[in-house]
């Protein structure tokens, strides 16, 4: 099958190197899969500066085609309807021109679904449409201003404008269904984890002198990312120190606000010298953080997805998550990790000691964490599910 997936993020850097951005790895992941699945798969996004066309190697059966399509001048929703026809225009234009004719579509992020839905109506293919975060679920949690004021509506008529929608975690079935997509036109296929990159080379939950060791990753160390609430946390847990991965680079982080900002409670709290800001780290040294920790905290009170406590799992270390979004599915209370509210530092701080203080049921969580990654949310049984969802859209002569 010739699959088409387009997205308006961009998995390459100018370099033509894969991003760190975890977004869109996963959709490189994710791609390389379904080539290991039989698939032959090309991603299509747009092209401005200072990323020019072309095509791109993104791994050894993957390319990136970058389609010349300038990008939306403002955030109205005259603008981004008419980036996402010029887009889609394009994207059907180039495939009849070179001969190389989709099968299938498979549209990642809301202006993606917008590009792939106009290519769909011109090239006669059936789309599939991952949203992967909602701008409604957006602007409650985080009171984000900054998307068109119409891209909810946008998403409402995307998703029931396109042949299936791929739901990625419960909360975001519920959150469609709010906004008017009927549940018989989604599937729930959360996101994968390569477990092979993230699996132990080592025996699970290890002993070692000194203070037990948190590991958490916050991306841009804002609020929403739950940092605050861990250094809240370590006021109760005296035997432990917290390693934050996430934000600016090493060498920016000392002149870095977010940083400074979070230094500064730290030592209001008295826990400044029981953590330690990393900063930014390459996706594949990942791994190597999260094998030294005696437990990973999630305590994100906004995680659409939940990749952190899923490569956790898969590394084989406990998890102490928020229940929320994707965690909330990921994470099994009392068997795969602990789940605590969102806001809440003392209920996160006692999941936390009750992880610390019990060698059994550390080795418990981490032994069926990564059980659970093995079985549920490998690449390969994602792509599973993905290609019969695939086939029933082609025999149904979907349109």
């Amino acid at each position: 099958m010739r699959l088409a997936v387009v997205s308006a993020l961009s998995p390459l850097t100018p370099a033509g190197d894969l991003a760190d951005s975890g977004e869109a790895r996963r959709v490189v992941e994710l791609c390389q899969a379904l080539t290991e699945f039989g698939h032959e798969v090309r991603i299509f996004t747009s092209a401005d500066a200072p990323h020019p066309p072309g095509t791109y190697p993104v791994s050894p059966a993957v390319m990136v085609e970058r389609v010349p399509v300038s990008p939306a001048r403002s955030t109205s929703e005259q603008a981004v309807l008419a980036y996402a026809r010029r887009f889609g225009d394009t994207l059907a234009r180039h495939w009849r021109q070179s001969g190389w004719m989709p099968h299938l579509i498979h549209a990642h992020y809301w202006l993606g679904g917008l590009a792939a839905r106009t290519a769909a109506q011109l090239a006669h293919r059936p789309v599939a449409l991952t949203y992967h975060e909602l701008g409604s679920v957006r602007r409650r949690l985080l009171g984000d201003t900054t998307d068109p004021a119409a891209r909810v509506g946008l998403e409402r008529q995307l998703g029931n404008a396109v042949n299936l929608v791929i739901a990625q975690s419960r909360a975001e079935r519920d959150e469609l269904a709010r906004l008017g997509v009927p549940r018989p036109r989604t599937v729930l296929i959360p996101t994968g984890v390569d477990a092979g990159r993230f699996a132990p080379g080592r025996s699970l939950a290890p002993s070692h002198p000194g203070p037990r060791r948190i590991v958490a990753v916050g991306d841009g160390l804002e609020d929403p990312t739950g940092v605050v609430d861990l250094l809240a946390a370590l006021r109760h847990l005296p035997e432990a120190e917290a390693t934050v991965l996430g934000g600016p680079s090493a060498e920016r982080a000392a002149r870095d606000r977010r940083v400074n900002r979070l230094r500064a409670m730290a030592r209001d709290w008295d826990v400044a010298g029981r953590v330690r800001f990393v900063g930014r780290v390459p996706a594949s040294d990942l791994p190597l953080w999260y094998h030294r920790a005696d437990v990973v905290v999630c305590a994100a009170w906004y995680a659409p997805v939940g990749v952190t406590a899923l490569e956790a799992m898969a590394a084989g270390v406990p998890v102490v998550a928020t229940a929320i979004g994707g965690q909330r599915d990921a994470v099994i209370d009392g068997v795969t990790g602990a789940l605590v509210p969102a806001r809440a530092p003392g209920a996160l701080a006692r999941a936390v000691r009750g992880v610390l203080a019990d060698p059994i049921r550390q080795l418990g969580y981490a032994a069926a964490g990564l059980d659970r990654v093995r079985q549920c949310y490998a690449w390969d049984q994602i792509t599973r599910q993905l290609d019969a969802h695939y086939r029933e859209l082609l025999s149904r002569g979907a349109r």
